[in-house]
């Protein structure tokens, strides 16, 4: 037996040891098993460093005394050889997932549920003991304590591997689900929050709900009033306590928060994480939703909230649900009171609870009554939750270092004064303390209390007020930018689009040299995170201030137009000189997107900004235009080089597909309508895509309804095929895009086309690629809507 493989085994327990350290504080919640999991990787790590010792010390003619013989059997060899696979298992599985958060900049997360630590734990105990007892001088019962231990080794392998492939099920209907995430809204409530506070409303009202009958508990207040920060807590006390809970935090930042499924699916899956017996309910009804047709359609609201009822009505205790902030739901509002109050009235074992603001009392107060639900209702008044800003003041005081360095009879007063005008909003108190630590003298704190503005919005004016002259063009830029967006921004990202002149000579010249700068003026009306590099609104409440018909003058956003000019500067990035020709390879690309900050979010977005403008503008349809003649250029120009963006997995025939083809796939309806009025019917059916296919192919399959009646009004084939041999009106029945499948075939599509059996090879050909995932309307960054196929690349 060689050392150098049992020194490579040690190697992987160290990689493995060396990672768990890296996850740092997000192991807390398994303190515990992580601890027991450490402790057997230290005696592996013991056990094989005593083996690569005594392998070190046997001489050529293969003897040494003091080493067991045992080191030198086919079992040891092949157990080495499992053990380290097994150990490289765990360390990618840990790897992964720590390199992946760094790369998305988001918090790092324990991977593994307690059930998966205990078993890995007990796996490397059995693996550990293996070891000691083939160190063991050759005896007989050694032998047999090493032929029963590798039996049970053996079991547990087999075990891992069939709770490996059952895990590979459940992550597939997860991503089926396509659920959205709370959890970094939830850390940094949490964070935020201090220790005592919520005491009012967590020993009284929420402790009276969860110990009684009543379904639904909703709190309400006026923005800034302290009740995400509240909702967080309520989770914490629910976990203290060992209860089944979910929550979400709906955010006005961030789109996919607002959308039905996408929080329904969360609380599902987290029902999964803390009541494993829930999962088998996911996995059968991924199973059976993959089995009609064989294609696994995205679950529609009302598949959610059946599946939701099976889960908890089988459960032996109560299922709390906790969702704040639903007035940030905008639009989807109604459909996302309408299925957490069915989820609540139906549900055995369900309790919910949710937070909003005063301005939607009455739309969630109908929802109730049409529900039969009764709430236990509580307001957020300066009464109740004075008390916590108080401490929240205190606190402030005692640790910001300017503040701490006040006189102490000053330090009092300004205490005193805080306490006596923050009229129960959290909101306002940050901001003005915010502002007192940005004065440099005593004096200067003092004057700056005695002229504090006595509402958020004349807090945000005067912000608004004290921006340099020379930065207030760009902040202006930034906060419309802001409105707009449709995720967070990076600096870089929001810089360059502040920056841009709309120009082909747009270059790092034109560039701001300091957008920080910037973004401190601004101060409590952003937030930026230096971990990430990523900025946004501070509070839905400098949204609603922003876009105020009361704000007037070069700060006010008009949300429609703010989206137009995000569109337009989108489309016009993506036309620039540079980037006429695709790049040479990943590396090639890679460079790009870092010479070009806001490459990838324009490659990623500028469609979803056309299709959320309640109309599609003449600006819209000039800036498009350039951007789709940019196709005819030599290797597809501009165009082609923003398909490699959002593809970049493709090859130079697929990035040349051409506009119309794009246009129909993302459901750009007027730019169509342009491109379809000088068309030539070649053009019309011209294939492009990953599967060679026309316009109407995917418009078809992507049930864009609009789309299709243009194609086919302006003469396109119902029964065209891409190179595949796939018909468009077969993927619209795979998809149950029932009219598009009706408009096909009055136009004249073969109803034989809708009959699997027809052509079963096909169909199998079908299904296996419609397992190849990409997304809809925004390159790599977004999801499908709802009762859609996320948008498949390998039907395209």
């Amino acid at each position: 037996m060689d050392p150098a493989s049992v020194i490579g085994v040690i190697g992987v327990v160290l990689q493995i040891t060396k990672t768990i350290y890296a996850y740092g504080d997000a192991v807390l919640e398994y303190k515990n098993e992580v601890a027991r999991l450490r402790s057997e990787l230290f005696g592996m790590h013991a056990a094989l460093t005593q083996i690569e010792q005594d392998l070190s010390l046997v001489g050529k003619d293969g003897r040494h005394t003091l080493a067991s013989p045992n080191l030198e059997s086919p079992q040891f060899r092949q157990m080495l050889d499992e053990t380290h696979t097994i150990l490289e298992q765990l360390a990618n599985t840990l790897q992964e997932d720590i390199s992946r958060s760094r790369r998305l900049a988001r918090r790092i997360i324990w991977p593994l549920k307690r059930p998966q630590i205990q078993d890995w734990a007990t796996h490397l105990e059995r693996l550990k003991s293996f070891f000691i007892l083939a160190t063991i001088r050759d005896t007989l019962e050694t032998t047999r304590d090493i032929q029963l231990s590798i039996q049970a080794l053996r079991q547990s392998i087999q075990d891992i591997q069939q709770s490996k492939e059952e895990q590979t099920l459940y992550m597939d209907a997860i991503r089926w689900l396509n659920p959205g995430d709370p959890q970094s809204i939830h850390t940094a409530a949490s964070s935020a929050r201090l220790d005592g506070t919520n005491s009012w409303f967590i020993t009284g009202p929420f402790d009276s709900w969860v110990s009684g009958t009543s379904p639904l508990l909703w709190l309400n207040g006026k923005p800034g009033s302290g009740k995400t920060c509240l909702t967080a807590a309520c989770v914490h006390k629910l976990q203290q306590k060992r209860c089944a809970v979910a929550y979400f935090y709906c955010s006005y930042n961030d789109l996919s928060s607002q959308e039905p499924h996408r929080i329904l699916s969360s609380l599902i899956v987290q029902l999964c994480q803390s009541q494993p017996i829930a999962r088998r309910f996911l996995v059968s009804a991924y199973d059976k939703v993959k089995s009609q047709n064989s294609l696994p359609n995205a679950p529609d609201i009302k598949t959610l909230i059946d599946l939701f009822g099976q889960m908890t009505n089988t459960l032996n205790s109560t299922f709390f649900i906790l969702i704040d902030g639903v007035d940030e739901c905008g639009k989807n509002l109604a459909i996302v009171l309408r299925a957490i109050f069915q989820i609540a009235t139906e549900g055995k074992r369900a309790k919910l609870m949710l937070s909003s603001t005063e301005n939607v009392a009455h739309i969630i107060q109908k929802s109730i009554s049409e529900s039969k639900l009764t709430p236990n209702t509580v307001s957020m008044d300066l009464g109740k939750v004075s008390g916590d800003i108080n401490d929240y003041i205190n606190t402030q005081f005692s640790q910001q270092p300017k503040l701490k360095m006040l006189r102490r009879e000053l330090r009092a007063s300004l205490i005193e004064r805080l306490q006596r005008q923050h009229h129960g909003s959290f909101r306002w108190t940050y901001c003005t303390i915010d502002d007192l630590t940005r004065r440099h003298t005593p004096k200067a704190i003092e004057k700056a209390l005695d002229g504090v503005a006595p509402t958020l919005g004349e807090i945000y004016m005067g912000i608004l007020q004290g921006v340099p002259d020379d930065m207030v063009q760009a902040a202006a830029s930034m906060l419309q930018c802001l409105v707009s967006s449709l995720r967070q921004l990076t600096i870089s990202e929001l810089s360059e689009a502040v920056s841009f002149t709309f120009s082909d000579d747009f270059d790092e010249d034109d560039r701001l040299i300091e957008p920080e700068a910037v973004v401190h003026s601004l101060y409590s009306l952003v937030h930026y995170d230096l971990s990430s590099q990523r900025i946004e609104l501070a509070h839905s409440s400098v949204r609603d201030f922003l876009t105020s018909p009361e704000l007037s003058g070069k700060y006010h956003v008009d949300s429609v137009k703010a989206n137009i000019d995000m569109s337009r500067i989108c489309v016009h990035y993506l036309t620039l000189p540079s980037f006429q020709q695709v790049c040479s390879d990943q590396e090639d690309l890679n460079a790009r997107k870092q010479d070009w900050p806001l490459l990838e979010y324009a490659s990623a977005f500028w469609t979803r900004h056309i299709r959320v403008s309640p109309q599609e503008s003449g600006e819209h349809l000039t800036a498009f235009s350039r951007f789709a003649a940019s196709s005819d250029l030599r290797a597809g120009g501009n165009f082609a080089a923003w398909y490699q963006v959002i593809y970049p997995q493709g090859n130079p025939r697929v990035w040349s597909t051409k506009p119309l083809y794009m246009c129909a796939r993302e459901g750009l309806i007027e730019p169509l309508r342009t491109l379809l009025a000088t068309c030539t019917r070649d053009q019309i059916e011209h294939r492009g895509g990953a599967r060679g296919s026309t316009a109407l192919h995917v418009a078809a399959t992507y049930g864009e309804t609009e789309a299709v009646k243009l194609l086919l009004a302006a003469g396109a084939d119902p029964n065209e095929h891409n190179d595949a041999g796939e018909n468009g009106i077969q993927w619209a029945a795979l998809y149950d895009h029932t009219e598009t499948v009706r408009l096909l075939l009055e136009a004249g599509a073969l109803p034989d086309l809708l009959r699997p059996e027809s052509n079963p090879e096909l169909h199998e050909q079908m299904v296996r690629h419609s397992l190849v995932p990409s997304s809809r309307h925004l390159g790599t960054e977004g999801s499908g809507k709802p009762g859609s196929p996320k948008k498949l690349e390998a039907v395209s």
